[in-house]
């Protein structure tokens, strides 16, 4: 699945690249893929909260449980953004599930608050940022 993703990648890019020397006009096109690819979400993405959970020295049951402990409302922040950076189109929805949110915008907020405690250079973040830094 990952290969032939990687192939449809390239092909998007080279039409968005003839479009612009055709037209002159900057493109972006987005191609979809049916949903039965979410089982290859749903193990990728696993695969890697437990690299986190490894580097945290912490289970992941605690990361995905409902617990609003500040050290791991931000080392939630910190795997929302890893996953939506690593895992290839996954779902806010599915982000949300795989940590234990209720809801999809809780991911949202997640992502959002992720970037203002970066952007504060927030101690806590920091403290848990770093050490897996090197895997984003």
């Amino acid at each position: 699945m990952q290969q032939h993703l990687s192939v449809i990648e390239s092909i998007v890019g080279q039409s968005e690249k003839r479009i612009k020397h055709m037209t002159g006009l900057d493109v972006v096109l987005r191609f979809e893929y049916p949903q039965a690819a979410n089982h290859l979400h749903q193990d990728q993405a696993t695969n890697l909260l437990l690299k986190l959970c490894s580097i945290w020295k912490i289970e992941l049951a605690q990361l995905q449980q409902r617990n609003r402990k500040r050290e791991l409302t931000v080392m939630r922040k910190i795997a929302a953004t890893y996953l939506q950076r690593k895992v290839y189109k996954i779902p806010l929805t599915q982000i949300a599930s795989l940590l234990g949110m209720q809801h999809h915008t809780s991911a949202m907020t997640a992502l959002e608050t992720f970037k203002d405690l970066m952007d504060a250079n927030d101690a806590l973040l920091l403290r848990y940022y770093e050490p897996v830094k090197h895997l984003f």
